[in-house]
């Protein structure tokens, strides 16, 4: 997988995981630099639920210490992308 399709995988997970969570949600409507708690309806279970599809989709972890540096879709896309572009390295060495 090129690097350049990473923020695309990571793109498509969101929209699909955000959709199964909170279909009401339109995640192209969503501002990348505010917080997510700010802009939609997630209690913490689906906050938790949405993080577990996120995990299926791309096999990475969200460590609960990382939590907190997540509250805007940036910050979680910025996170997911570093997190799967280090597992498919880990895949090829």
């Amino acid at each position: 997988m090129s690097d350049s399709s990473i923020p695309l995988k990571v793109q498509e997970a969101l929209t699909k995981s955000f959709h199964e969570i909170a279909p009401e949600i339109d995640f192209n409507q969503l501002k990348p630099d505010i917080p997510l708690r700010d802009q939609v309806d997630l209690d913490s279970m689906d906050y938790l639920n949405l993080l577990i599809k996120l995990h299926q989709r791309l096999g990475v972890l969200i460590s609960v210490n990382d939590y907190a540096k997540v509250s805007t879709l940036k910050d979680l896309s910025l996170l997911l992308e570093n997190e799967f572009q280090s597992k498919c390295s880990v895949r090829h060495e």
